[in-house]
């Protein structure tokens, strides 16, 4: 199960990353990298 939600995380991570340099000109990082520094313990 928490490795499920491992992937859940980094898929969303991934999709809000892609939206947010679509959409609103943004780094990737930007969306990526507090995502999984608060849900996932990976140091930024």
């Amino acid at each position: 199960m928490e490795l499920l939600l491992k992937i859940f995380i980094c898929f969303l991570a991934g999709a809000g990353a892609g939206i947010g340099t679509g959409f609103a000109g943004m780094s990737a990082a930007a969306v990526i990298g507090p995502m999984l520094a608060s849900f996932l313990g990976v140091s930024a």
